[in-house]
This record gives structure tokens, sequence and C-alpha cells, in this order.
């Protein structure tokens, strides 16, 4: 019996583009601000017929002022790339004022392909629409990219270099079996006729997404009716991307998100109209910019075949990496951008990254030492991986430094810090920063130093943190590994948090988690012992607990302390747990049952603890659902609280959850 492989393999597809443009300088402006825009292709194009934006000739795009809709400028001439598809675009905006950007490229010219192009761009919706009847498989014209380029402030002239993306899939059909004698009979294939009456036809069991944001890269289905592509012969326009040994049967785009998505195909295999075998194909994943691959023995296995779905889901089998070996190598691999790959362990100052040139780092079994702070802002994007066994050591007074529009992240890897005596591993500083990691474990092994923190500047401001199975665990005393100070956007999944008088503070900001546990430790000691009476919870911690409020990060100890005190965080706090579980050590709990309250609150500790500013607009709201579980107290130490749709009128308020 044959078998049937499926394999979604990543491959580096992203490329760019720019063009040149006349357009006329808005009222006033002439002079006051020239801005050219930049963008090439990247080094590491995937060199497939297939894919290499070659067919993509015309460029559009629109201006705008920053936050409004209604677009200032928009392409109104026909932009053509250069033959080494570069070019420039040149704008003359208004200095002192912010602007919002939106590219797109295709391979449509509105003159002679109005009644033929499956795209509209709509300047005033900031979108772009996908007709998928006019678009077909093994057809690579429809290959397309985007980019929007946000909050760009005039000072003066400006040069920049941007990157478009593929907003699409791509989704490939491979066979081993064209060359078996029931198939050259059954399809009339020969020499002559190398395909013979073969054709094969993609179709989907629900609506694709048609409709792309160009903004902010999001994707809607508006079209109930776009549910597959028209049937085509196999294609010789390129090798199958896994391997030469299979014949390359279709290539379809999907228009898809950045994050994986599962779609269900039903891929047809014809005899010229009649059906010869159907493959019904459940969950199959995709992604925005990767190839998925699907291969094996389609046209004589109708029935008996097997999915093989390849953990490695996002590997990069197809992507260039540069191998480094010295700290000089990969310094200047670095300032390039592009892959990386480690080939012995490294040591060096800090990662300089230049001309929004993103770079990746596959740390590929070694472990990476930084002795110097790396500083990512204004679109510089940095992502560090490994398989989970691999080390990135921050030393003493340097951090991974996000200080405005940078873009980091980290995937399988352990951050650790080496010999810090103060400050973060990962510092968010300036505003509209983005930082994921997935898969890690971060160590703390100085009470001075923080996993995760942000500054507290007023601009310091909405940034996006996305932490999924990231375990963070403090190695010594006296830590709060997790501290944010300021309005941002925090989302964790399954994650694990831990430190000796807070497992994390949140003040103002946005924050959910979901599948998470927070543990308070409550070591005293350069040894790490615990405390063990609540006369030394009394005698060591009563002056940071509830009254001991201070400014600066003095806090009052829980395992999780929420919102604001003073005048220094004048911000909103708005927290949710899902299924989250909250514990404290023994000695730490109050017994409301059989405690006076205020014997309790001095040689007791709470779970959570809530302090809320009392201007309009700056309470704290906490919403937790019952499968959350509380080993602790839940202390209300203000008004301004609202807790699961409940305002709370008198503090302190207690809520007794013992663990359920």
């Amino acid at each position: 019996m044959k078998k049937f492989y499926y394999l979604a393999i990543a491959a580096s597809l992203g490329l760019g583009f720019t063009a040149c443009s006349s357009e006329e300088p808005l009222e006033g402006a002439k002079g006051d601000g020239m801005v050219t825009i930049t963008a090439q292709l990247p080094a590491e194009l995937a060199s497939r017929t297939f894919a290499q934006g070659e067919k993509a000739t015309t460029l559009t795009y629109a201006v705008y002022e920053s936050g409004v809709k209604t677009p200032i400028i928009t392409s109104e001439d026909e932009v053509k790339f250069n033959a080494d598809l570069t070019a420039t675009v040149n704008l003359q905006l208004v200095n002192g004022k912010t602007y919002d950007i939106l590219f797109w490229a295709d391979a449509y010219t509105a003159a002679t392909d109005a009644a033929t192009t499956p795209y509209k761009f709509d300047a005033a919706k900031q979108t772009v629409t996908v007709d998928y009847t006019r678009m077909a498989s093994n057809e690579d014209k429809g290959d397309a990219f985007f980019f929007a380029e946000k909050g760009l402030e005039v000072k003066g002239a400006i040069n920049k270099t941007i990157y478009l993306t593929r907003p699409f899939a791509q989704i490939n059909f491979g066979t081993d079996d064209l060359d078996a004698a029931a198939v050259k009979n059954a399809f009339g294939i020969s020499e002559t006729d190398e395909f013979g009456t073969l054709m094969s036809k993609v179709d989907f069991t629900k609506a694709l997404p048609d409709c792309l944001n160009l903004f902010d890269g999001s994707v809607t289905t508006v079209s109930t009716t776009n549910t597959g592509f028209d049937a085509v012969a196999p294609t010789k326009e390129d090798t199958f991307p896994y391997s030469d040994d299979y014949g390359y049967l279709s290539m379809s785009y999907v228009l898809c998100g950045a994050d994986r998505d599962i779609i269900d195909i039903n891929y047809k295999v014809l005899n010229n109209d009649a059906e010869y075998n159907t493959l019904t194909i459940a969950s199959v994943p995709v992604q925005r910019n990767y190839r998925t691959n699907i291969y094996g023995s389609l046209l004589t296995s109708k029935v008996n075949y097997t999915v093989e779905i390849k953990p490695g889901f996002t590997d990069e089998i197809n992507k260039e990496y540069v191998s480094v070996s010295t700290s000089d190598d990969l310094a200047k691999a670095v300032t390039e951008g592009g892959n990386i790959a480690l080939a012995q362990d490294l040591t060096i100052g800090s990662l300089q990254l230049t001309a929004q040139k993103p770079a990746v780092i596959n740390l590929n079994g070694h472990n990476l030492t930084l002795s110097k702070t790396t500083s990512l802002a204004n679109g510089q994007e940095l992502t560090l991986k490994g398989t989970g066994t691999e080390t990135v050591k921050i030393s003493n007074g340097t951090s991974l430094n996000l200080q405005g529009k940078g873009k980091i992240a980290i995937e399988d890897v352990v951050l650790t810090d080496n010999k810090m005596t103060g400050g973060a591993m990962i510092m968010i500083t300036g505003d509209e920063n983005t930082v994921s990691a997935k898969n890690t474990t971060i160590n703390v092994s100085d009470g001075r130093v923080y996993a995760i923190s942000t500054n507290a500047g007023a601009a310091d401001k909405n940034s996006v943190i996305t932490l999924e199975n990231v375990s963070v665990k403090t190695l010594t005393t006296n830590a709060c590994p997790v501290l944010f100070n300021v309005p941002n956007k925090i989302v964790a999944k399954d994650c694990y948090f831990e430190g000796c008088n807070q497992a994390i503070v949140l003040r103002g900001g946005d924050y959910e988690f979901t599948n998470c546990e927070f543990h308070m430790t409550l070591a005293i000691d350069k040894d790490g012992n615990t405390i063990t009476t609540k006369q030394q919870i009394l005698n060591t911690f009563r002056d940071q607990c509830r009254n001991g409020w201070r400014d600066g990060n003095g806090v009052p100890l829980a395992a999780i302390t929420i919102g604001n005190k003073g005048n220094s965080y004048q911000y909103p706090t708005s927290v949710k747990l899902i299924n989250c579980k909250v514990t404290l050590p023994e000695v730490a709990k109050m017994n409301l049952s059989t405690e006076i309250v205020e014997v309790a609150r001095h040689s007791s500790l709470p779970a959570v603890y809530v302090h809320a500013n009392q201007g309009e607009g700056l309470g704290v709201t906490f919403e937790y659902d019952a499968a959350t579980t509380f080993d602790g107290e839940l202390e209300y130490a203000s008004t301004n609280i609202t807790v699961n749709g409940n305002a709370i009128t008198t503090a302190p308020t207690y809520e007794n959850t013992p663990t359920k």
C-alpha cells in the first residue's frame, strides 16, 4: 500500500519593491520634508520559478495623515518596477506631521487589466479585496505584496528602506506515481503528451478570506462563494518544493493572516472532466508567506493513504542560512539582515540591525552571550530561535531593549541573566513595540533583575506583548520577575510565573491570561530560605504591605499585585484571568474564618492585591472565570475597582476564596 504524505514547510518568500512618483507636494509643504522610500528584494529570495515575485510589476500606494483614513496622496500614475525589482517613491510631506503610508504591488495594470485583475485596492477603506474567480491554480501572476508604514514622523528629509510581504499562503500538490503504468494508461500519458488528459482541482469546504486590511494585516471573509479554483493541467513551470522526484500537480495562492490557520481541502484528480480520484484532507495548516506542501501517491491511492503532519510545521527548510563561526561574522550578518545560523557558541557585544533589515538568528544547538545592550527601534526586527535547549545569556548592564516600533521574537530558547545586578532582560521603552516569546524559559538569578519589564515614561505605551508557553522563574530571593508599568497590551497563554515578592506586578495596561499559573515563593535571605512564621511576615514585610505602597517599586506583596497608588502611575488597569491558578506559601495565607481581619492583614499576604487610583477613568477592572483558582485571599484595598462587573464600594474589602 502506498503512503500519502502531508508536510507543511515554511519557506522564505518575503519580497520587496519600490517605485517612483512625481506627486505634487501638499499645499505649503514644498521643500519641508522630502521622504524617499526604497524597497528591495531580500537576499534570501527563494530560487524557484514560482514565487520569485517577478510577475509583480505595478505599485499602488496611498498616504494618510496618521490615524486618518481619508488619503491625501494616491499613486495616480502607473508605477513600474525596474528589471532588478527595485525603485523609489519620493514624497514631499510636511515637517512636524506624522503619516501612514500603504503599499500594494501586483502584476496588473489599471488601464489594461481592469476586467481581469482579481484585486481591488480601496484607499478609503485601506483594504484590498480578492476575487478568486479571476485567480487560477498554476498561475504565478496572482502573486502580490503589501506593506504598511505606520506613524512616519517627518523631521526634515527621510531616506529609508521597506520590505513588502506576501499576504498569501502557497498550497502545493505533488505526486510520485506519474510514471505508474496504470496512470499512463488511464490518462494517455506518453513521451509526446507529457500529462495526457490529467487535470486536478482544489476545492475548499468553506469560503476563503478575501479581504486584506492593508493597515493592520488582518483578513476577513466577505464573499461566501469563493470555495475553489478551476481545474488545471500539471505545471511545467517549476519543480516540486519538497523534492524533484514528485510531479508538480498544482500550486494555488490563498489569502490568510500572519498566524497559522486551518482549512479543509477536497483535492480532485480529473480525467478530462471525469472524476478519477478525490482526496479529502482535513485541518491543513496555512500561514501567510509560507508554503504548505502536500505530496504522496495521489493518483493511485483513493482511500488507503496516511497523512503525516510534521511537528516542525514552521521549520524553514527552504530558507537559506548564513553560517557564522566568529563574533565579527555574526555582527556583519546581523547588519546585513536575513537568516543566520550559529556554527559554535559565541559572545558578542550588541547586535546592530540597520536599515530595517529583519534578522533571524537560529542558535542551531549553540549558545549566545550578549555583553552589551541590543536596541531595536523604528521597524527593526530580530528573531532568536532554537530547539528548546540553547541558552541566550544577557550579561551585566545589558538588555534586549525595544525603544519604539521595534520587534523581537524569541522561540524555543532558554533566556537567562549572566551576573546582572539590575535592569531587565527584555526591556520595553518607547511606544508601539512588538514582543513575542514562545516555548521559552526565562531564568532570573538576581533579585534586582526583571525578566520582562516596561519603562514608566508617559511616552512608553501601546506596545503588544504576546507570551505562549513561557516559564519565568526566579533563582534567588526578593525578586519580582515581571513588572509592567504603563498602558500596553499583554496576552499570555499556558505560561508560568514565579517570584519571591510577587510573581507579577500589573500597573497600567490591558492584560489577559489564559491557562497560566502564578506562584509566590516568599524567600527572604541570600540563601533563599523561606519565611516559616507569620511573625516573620509581620516583622519583615509590614512596611511593604498595604499601607506601605511607595511611588517606586516598593509595592504590596502578593502573588499578583494589580493597579496603582500615588501620583506616579496615573493609568487605568484591566486584568482578565481564564482558567488560571494563583498560589501562596502556606505560611502567607489568610484565613478570615478564624483570624481577626486587622491581625491577618499584617501577618498574612493575599493571593491578589488590588489598589486603584481614584481619578475618573483610572480605575481597575478585574475579571476571572469559574475555572480560575486562588490559594489565598483577594484583597481590594480601595474603591474605583470593578470585580466581575461588581463595584467595590468600601475599602479594604476581602474575598475569601480558598482553593477550589
